[in-house]
This record gives C-alpha cells, sequence and structure tokens, in this order.
C-alpha cells in the first residue's frame, strides 16, 4: 500500500511542476499573492490534457530515457506539436460538422440532443481554457516559475504559438456561434463591420489579443531582462555532519546573515539531535535515505542518491555548499556544475589521483561558479593572506594598523613597499599542534585521515609563502602515532594512519621545519616566517599576523588581524562565498577563494605521500612516545 501511494504521489508530481521556491520568496520573505497566483497555475495544469499526455508517455518511456541524472524524462516538441495540430483538427471538425451533427441528433435522436450538446460544449470550453493556459504558461510564466528549465528552445514557442491561436479562434466561434473572421479580428484589434458578438465578448477577445501582443513582442525582442537587484539567495548545504551543525550553519545564520527560511539542509542520512535543531529553527531539510535503511548501498543506488539531492537543491535554491565526505566531492561538483548551480566546496577539493587529474584537465569549467573554502588560508591565515596578495575583497574583514597605533591608515601600496622590502624567505617554522579529535575518520589510513584533513593546512601556508619554488626532492619526513591516540582508539589502532609529522627540507636558501599533531595535549597553531630583513609571527588561533621590518620605525611593526565581529568560526568564509553569490556566482575577474592553489597543492601532497618508506610512512607510522612528543612540541 505504501508502494502504490508514493508511485500515485509520484505519477501527480509529474503531472504538473511545483513553483520553484524562489519564485515566490524574495530574499528571506514570502509573497503572498505570487504563491496564491502560482499555486493556482500549478493546480490548474493538472486540469489539461497534455499534461496528462505527458505524464503518461513519461511513465511508458522511462525505460528508454538515458540516464542523464534528470528528474524526469524529456518531453520534447514533436510531441506537443502533434497534440496541438490532433486538437486543431479536433476543433475544426467540430465547429464546421456543428450543423450537420445537431441536425443528425434531432432527426434521429431528439431525445439526445441536449446531451450531445452539453458534451461538445463542455468538451469546446475545457480545450479553450486549456489553450489560454497554454498560451499564457510557455510565454510567460514558465520561466518565472520554473527558474530551470531541463528542455528549452525559445523558437519551439514561436513554431507553434500560431496553430495554438487558430485553435483558439476555432473555439471561441464555436462557443460564440460566430464567423472566424469576426473572432480573428476581435482578437488583434481590428475593425469589423458586420460584428456578430455582444459587446461584452468582443471587450474580453479584445484585452485577451492585448495581453498577447505584449507577450509577443516581450519575448521577441527580450525586453523583459532580470532586474539586477542585490539580494541574498537561498542556499542549500548537502552534508550533514558536524562541520555543518556547528560551523557552517551557524555562521550563515548569525546574527540574521541569512534567514532560517532561505538555508535548507540535504544530505542520505540527518541525525535525530540536528533533525531536532533543524525543526526548532524552521530550516527546511532532505533526508535521502530512511533513517532505518541499514542496507549498504549498491554504486546505483548512491548515484541515485546524489541525483535526489541535486534535484532538490535546483528546486529549493540557486546556490550550495557541499560539506559532504571528500570522496562525495566531485560528484556533486560536476552535477551542480552540470545544472548551473553556484556552490562552495570544502577543502580538499578531491580526494583521489583520478579526479585531481580531472580537475587540472576541466577544473576552469566545473570551477567557473564554483567557490573553494580553505578554513586556514580564507578564516585563520587570511592577514596573512592579505598581506601576500592584497586582495581588495579581503579588506573589509581585517584591522591594520602600525604598532599601538590603531587610527593610522596603512595603504596596500604601503603594505606592498613592506614586503617587497622584506626580501626572500630564509626561514619557516609551523607548529600546528591540536589536542585529542573523537572523530574516528579524521585519523584512519583509508581516508587519507590527519594527512589531508589537518596536514594540508601547513602545507597550504608554506605552498602560499614558498609558491612553485617550493621543492619536494630534499624533504625529510617523520611520521608517527602518539601513544594518546593509540589510547583513544585502542580498537580500532590499527587502522590509523600517522596523527604527527615532522617534516625538515630547504628550498633554495630557505630552511623549512613543520611540526604537527593531534593528541598532543595542547593547542597551538603558530608560524614564524623569517626574512632577510625582518620577520612575520602568525598567530592562527587569533587569526592575526604581526610585520616586523628593520627597514623603516615607522613601519617597524604591523599587525593585521580579523575584526573582532568575524572571529567566530566559518564567519569570513562564508561572507566571502556571500560576496562571490552577488557577484552574480561566476568568475569573472580576481578570484579570492583557494583555486587553483589547493588543486596545486594536493599535487604537492601526493608527491610527499610517497616519501615514505615501509617503515616510516603515513600508512606505516612509527610510534611516538609521550617523552619524544614533549621534546619534539617544545
Amino acid at each position: 500500500m505504501k508502494n502504490l501511494l508514493r508511485s500515485i504521489s509520484k505519477f501527480v508530481e509529474q503531472l504538473s511542476t511545483k513553483p520553484h521556491y524562489e519564485s515566490y520568496t524574495w530574499g528571506g520573505e514570502q509573497s503572498l499573492l505570487a504563491l496564491i497566483f502560482y499555486q493556482s497555475v500549478y493546480f490548474a495544469r493538472f486540469l489539461s490534457p497534455l499534461q496528462w499526455y505527458k505524464t503518461i508517455w513519461r511513465k511508458s518511456n522511462v525505460a528508454k530515457a538515458a540516464r542523464d541524472g534528470k528528474e524526469r524524462t524529456d518531453f520534447h516538441a514533436l510531441h506537443s506539436e502533434l497534440y496541438l495540430l490532433y486538437i486543431l483538427s479536433f476543433a475544426l471538425c467540430a465547429y464546421f460538422l456543428n450543423d450537420g451533427l445537431s441536425a443528425y441528433f434531432l432527426i434521429f435522436h431528439a431525445d439526445k440532443l441536449e446531451l450531445f450538446i452539453f458534451i461538445k460544449t463542455f468538451i469546446m470550453g475545457w480545450l479553450l481554457v486549456e489553450s489560454i493556459l497554454w498560451t499564457l504558461y510557455y510565454m510567460l510564466l514558465r520561466i518565472l516559475i520554473e527558474k530551470r528549465l531541463s528542455i528549452f528552445n525559445e523558437a519551439e514557442y514561436f513554431i507553434v504559438l500560431p496553430v495554438v491561436l487558430f485553435t483558439q479562434i476555432v473555439l471561441l466561434s464555436d462557443a460564440l456561434n460566430a464567423d472566424l473572421s469576426d473572432v480573428t479580428t476581435a482578437l488583434f484589434n481590428l475593425s469589423y463591420s458586420q460584428t456578430q458578438l455582444s459587446g461584452a465578448a468582443h471587450v474580453a477577445i479584445g484585452m485577451l489579443g492585448y495581453v498577447y501582443t505584449v507577450l509577443i513582442i516581450a519575448n521577441i525582442i527580450n525586453l523583459i531582462p532580470a532586474l539586477p537587484v542585490r539580494r541574498r539567495p537561498n542556499i542549500t548545504i548537502i552534508g550533514a555532519g558536524d562541520v555543518v551543525e556547528n560551523r557552517i550553519l551557524p555562521a550563515l545564520i548569525k546574527n540574521n546573515f541569512y534567514k532560517t527560511s532561505q538555508v535548507s539542509v540535504a544530505s542520505d542520512r540527518i541525525s535525530a539531535d540536528f533533525k531536532a535543531y533543524l525543526k526548532r529553527h524552521k530550516i527546511s531539510y532532505f533526508e535521502a535515505r530512511s533513517p532505518h535503511d541499514k542496507k549498504e548501498l549498491s554504486f546505483s543506488q548512491r548515484n541515485k542518491i546524489r541525483q535526489d539531492i541535486s534535484n532538490f537543491v535546483a528546486k529549493r535554491s540557486s546556490y550550495a555548499i557541499i560539506a559532504t565526505p571528500t570522496e562525495e566531492h566531485f560528484p556533486y561538483m560536476t552535477a551542480l556544475a552540470k545544472k548551473e548551480i553556484t556552490f562552495a566546496i570544502e577543502k580538499p577539493i578531491v580526494g583521489n589521483i583520478a579526479e585531481l587529474q580531472a580537475i587540472q584537465a576541466y577544473g576552469k569549467e566545473i570551477m567557473s561558479r564554483g567557490f573553494l573554502l580553505s578554513y586556514y588560508w580564507l578564516e585563520k591565515a587570511l592577514p596573512l593572506n592579505y598581506f601576500l596578495t592584497l586582495n581588495a575583497n579581503y579588506r573589509d574583514f581585517l584591522d591594520v594598523q602600525a604598532g599601538d597605533d590603531s587610527t593610522s591608515f596603512i595603504s596596500q601600496n604601503t603594505l606592498a613597499y613592506i614586503r617587497q622590502r622584506l626580501g626572500k624567505p630564509k626561514h619557516v617554522r609551523i607548529s600546528f599542534f591540536e589536542d585529542q579529535d573523537s572523530r574516528q575518520w579524521a585519523l584512519l589510513k583509508e581516508t587519507g585521515g590527519f594527512y589531508y584533513e589537518t596536514f594540508i593546512h601547513p602545507i597550504t601556508l608554506l605552498y602560499h609563502v614558498l609558491g612553485k619554488d617550493l621543492s619536494i626532492s630534499s624533504m625529510e619526513l617523520d611520521w608517527y602515532t602518539t601513544e594518546g591516540a593509540l589510547e583513544f582508539f585502542n580498537e580500532q589502532k590499527q587502522a590509523l594512519g600517522a596523527n604527527f609529522i615532522h617534516l625538515k627540507s630547504t628550498t633554495g636558501e630557505c630552511k623549512i621545519d613543520i611540526r604537527a599533531g593531534k593528541f598532543t595535549g595542547q593547542k597551538k597553531r603558530q608560524m614564524l616566517i623569517e626574512y632577510d630583513s625582518g620577520h612575520i609571527n602568525v598567530d592562527l588561533d587569533n587569526m592575526s599576523c604581526n610585520i616586523c621590518w628593520t627597514g623603516d620605525e615607522q613601519y617597524a611593526s604591523t599587525t593585521i588581524k580579523i575584526k573582532e565581529e568575524h572571529i567566530k568560526p566559518y564567519d569570513t568564509q562564508m561572507r566571502l562565498f556571500d560576496l562571490f553569490v552577488n557577484e552574480a556566482g561566476t568568475w569573472n575577474g580576481q578570484r579570492f577563494d583557494d583555486f587553483p592553489s589547493q588543486h596545486e597543492v594536493l599535487q604537492k601532497m601526493l608527491t610527499i605521500l610517497d616519501l615514505g618508506t615501509d617503515n616510516n610512512s603515513f600508512y606505516h607510522p612509527k610510534l611516538l612516545s609521550v617523552e619524544e612528543l614533549e621534546r619534539l612540541i617544545e
């Protein structure tokens, strides 16, 4: 019974297209009149024989359809054209044979004449209403209601429009018992000396003609462009893990930055606690799998879930944030790019060499609407990022001051001068220590654990300081598992990769020393870059950097830090993504995300991963005792 009801529900949903959520929501508020009007159109289309024909055709041809990820099987123009020609033929027959059929019933079946007239009038009236609704829907309303058109050609409707209009003329002539020429001149507001139409009928047909004229002209010369209104759109977050629940979502709805009605969450599964949180805050969500379904998913089932979630995003919003496990990044990126949906994606962008090569080949096209997030480069290290890149899009999130003078203004030109006079980096030291982490996946060999979840941050910082000069060949690495991690994950200890890495290297004249790990008993993330004529201290925990230069007393100490109001995790990244969204969601000028740099960092990291040996690698780490750990982090 449940499956039957589900099939009926799915069939009914395909009869008409529900109004896109953004068609009646403007910013965070809903338009009552737009909602009522669009819903009325939605339900009115249930009465259309053409819609029933489309749905039945799709159901009978679904097995033959190409599996391209679309929610419905395409119903091409040819099928609509044939239907409209059949209706025109029927209307002409009914119009010209009307007197003959009426005489036949009057002579041979007089008792059924009234029934014949009633049925004929009902059918002709029904087809007339459908014809008028077809004209209004496909010449105007479809682009407003559906938002995205899976199959569409502007010429399609102009080609069949004369057929539809002529059908309406025939149907109106029959209903009003008037000549075709009489109704035609009334529709196009032409004078006609011997009209058989009443004044009310003439006015109604003339008004309909004026509406049609406006729609035809507007479509031909495209005089209805999208208004360049700057507003925050609706966003769907794909994923429902810790980062979504505790960072991304709170950052979006903080201080009403986005209203809860503008945000939704979609995932294969959503925990009961998180669903309760979403319900309390009236945030819409979509769960692609039943919480009671414990079966292993096949490859095709996983693809179906991705399609369902992608379709939900397309119906609900114009923008998305991909915050799934790394293995799901590439499929969602390509699916959303295909639908021309702007998206942000969590790091790392991809998780294996094949996907990395695909990004290398097609990344420009895929990421043309993509914003690559990077928690450290775009947030915790944003002060250093700004100093090195001087990207003006970051400036509003930062305070820049010389010494203790908070009122002084330091221009980009001055910062560029200081950066140039510092010289080349001579020594880079990064300390990246974190305490215990209860997320097992963040330490597993199978997922790349600590290496891709945490060590990517110091490597990203190192790459942005040294750029393409970063040499891999001279690197020496020690890979460790700490005693604390083994004790915490005692039952899974064989599945753990390294959770502490010590990297030493020399690139040109620059020495490198990176020590990073979890379960260190402390939380300290800092970076020191020594130059010919000064140094930079980067405090990643406090989101600030101090630039000390020996060449000028006025700028001997310059501090750049995140403004107090943007300290909360993910606040800056979400606002940068919002800035991208409000600049039309496409990259036309200077990028201010972490692409393509992160792609190049991942290439470096794959090379570094190969430097390990059978006794000393991420997959075969050495044991790091408490005493040895204390010496490394002191």
